[in-house]
């Protein structure tokens, strides 16, 4: 897992950290994005990232569209660099009929709603409210998000 500005210890039992984006794209056989949209993640995943990945891999990305180049990702995906893709957002939303992506048999696309379920939605309310409290309390909040931007 590639999660820089996560406190050590945060990551979970049996989960790894890796140092760079560059290890982790070689050794996964799944790719998953969750990051936020900056000037930092803008084409993140793009022809030299896609380039390092295994042939069997997936990538899914549920976080922005624009995390990934699409047409490297096209690329990638028609020419076999990559095993395929799971989208739930692309650069332009809704996306355009006539995007290239929707035709391909290694591809699954969702309506940008993959984290909309009732237990997602649960746990979102539940997060909410015990932030309040704790503020409400003077109590530090929970860091569930570690992003510098």
């Amino acid at each position: 897992m590639l999660r820089p500005y996560a406190p050590t210890g945060s990551l979970g039992e049996g989960i790894e950290r890796t140092d760079s984006l560059e290890s982790l794209l070689r050794q996964s056989d799944i790719v998953s994005l969750h990051c936020p949209l900056t000037e930092a993640t803008r084409g993140l995943i793009n022809a030299q990232t896609l380039a390092l990945m295994k042939p069997s891999a997936f990538l899914i990305n549920t976080a922005r569209g624009e995390v990934v180049d699409e047409p490297a990702l096209l690329a990638a995906l028609t020419g076999g660099r990559i095993a395929g893709a799971g989208l739930d957002s692309f650069a332009q939303e809704p996306p355009a009929a006539d995007n290239p992506l929707w035709g391909l048999e290694n591809v699954i696309v969702s309506s940008h709603c993959g984290g909309v379920t009732p237990e997602a939605r649960r746990e979102v309310s539940l997060m909410s409210v015990r932030n309040v409290m704790a503020f409400l309390n003077g109590e530090v909040l929970a860091q569930r998000l570690f992003v510098k931007g």
